[in-house]
């Protein structure tokens, strides 16, 4: 969901308040729409009117006021829909988006370097401790080999050396 957040409006009680007043104008208008008679009849006719019923509502120019009611909705629908889209701003979110995905590259960027160097640091300390190792395995390595020949010499002088007995 934090991809999404800039994208996303800031939820203001006035966005609020602007979408419910949207809903409801295109719930009403459909509302109206559904209740106009075309040339065949239309669900006017489920409310009483009974197909020629233009009567029954307000007199003999019923279809002359809903007209008006349906083109004053579609208006509240548009007007609405743009003050939504004001309100909202996509562009603007995009933009700070945009600032932010920046911001963060450049913050990556400094952290990238900074693990640069951090690793040139790990591996210069990786290094001296391999080469101590190696020396103190060399020395080992050598002191070992010393005391080897003195123990071969020592056992080559008493084999050498006749036995005291004969």
């Amino acid at each position: 969901m934090t991809y999404f957040t800039p994208l996303l409006a800031e939820i203001t009680l006035f966005v609020v308040f602007l979408a419910t007043l949207f809903v409801g104008v295109c719930l009403f208008m459909m509302f109206i729409i559904l209740i106009q008679k075309p040339k065949g009849g239309g669900l006017s006719g489920a409310f009483g009117g009974a197909g020629g019923g233009e009567s029954s509502f307000v007199g003999a120019k019923v279809g002359d006021v809903l007209t008006i009611i349906t083109v004053a909705c579609f208006i509240a629908f548009l007007g609405l829909a743009m003050a939504l889209t004001k309100t909202i701003n996509p562009a603007e979110n995009r933009a700070k988006a945009t600032a932010a995905a920046t911001a963060s590259t450049s913050t990556a960027a400094g952290t990238a370097d900074e693990n640069d160097e951090a690793a040139d640091e790990t591996e210069t300390l990786v290094i001296d401790d391999v080469e101590a190792a190696a020396e103190q395995t060399a020395e080992n390595v050598a002191l070992e080999i010393e005391e080897a020949a003195e123990s071969i010499d020592t056992d080559a002088a008493e084999a050498a050396e006749p036995p005291a007995g004969e």
